[in-house]
């Protein structure tokens, strides 16, 4: 459950995870833990809003304009698990699938940069029409780099053109706020939000206990089938 105002104390007997939350209290039946993200408000002039980022933010977004980088909707879910599952093999990361993202429904919208008909970039974002609210979910790029430099220069371009494209996109629809999808700042990854500019924002996560109990007992068979047989 995303962006909710606080948990249901009905669900605190259920398997349940609330995340982004506005309220930062307590509730009985539910572990809390701040989550911190960054936005950018889209109801700021388009002008206003790209003179916020980073000044080689903005050399690298008109630069890829110059490079024929356009911006286009994916409406084939497979195309988009193809692409992101290439890179997740890439970086050791967890893949996805059609059945995980299909339980989104209408709540996902595929972004992509491409150039020469050729897929750079591609953004899996989540929609709140209520809210008016966009988040990232996945971020994938072209894949292996191949140890070529003006490849992977050419595609950190194509990711900040398409960021600076979501925002214009969601923002014609009339929605508020563009969210990152989290903020650590301990990690590399928030170097490249914060050339975006935006606001640091705190919001909650809970956990109901039936959830976190079993999460807890999973994550303990998982050690121990991992652990070697005694001869």
């Amino acid at each position: 459950m995303y962006f909710c105002h606080h948990p249901f104390p009905k669900d605190r007997f259920k398997f349940v995870e609330y995340i982004q939350c506005k309220s930062k209290l307590n509730f009985t039946g539910f572990k809390r833990w701040s989550f911190f993200t960054k936005i950018i408000d889209l109801s700021q002039g388009e002008d206003k809003i790209f003179s916020n980022f980073q000044k080689n933010t903005r050399y690298e977004i008109n630069r890829a304009k110059k490079e024929g980088i356009i911006f286009n909707i994916e409406d084939n879910l497979e195309q988009f698990v193809k692409f992101y599952n290439l890179f997740a093999a890439s970086k050791k990361i967890e893949p996805t699938s059609i059945e995980a993202l299909g339980t989104y429904e209408n709540y996902l919208i595929i972004t992509k940069a491409i150039q020469d008909n050729r897929i750079l970039v591609m953004h899996a974002l989540l929609i709140d029409e209520e809210e008016k609210r966009a988040r990232g979910l996945m971020s994938a790029s072209l894949c292996p780099y191949d140890d070529n430099h003006d490849q992977r220069s050419l595609i950190g371009r194509a990711n900040r053109f398409l960021w600076f494209a979501d925002m214009l996109f969601f923002k014609e629809r009339n929605f508020k706020i563009l969210d990152a999808g989290g903020y650590d700042s301990l990690t590399e990854v928030n170097k490249f939000k914060d050339s975006f500019g935006g606001i640091l924002l705190e919001e909650s996560i809970y956990i109901s206990y039936p959830l976190r109990i079993y999460r807890f007992l999973l994550n303990k068979v998982s050690i121990l089938l991992k652990k070697p047989v005694a001869a």
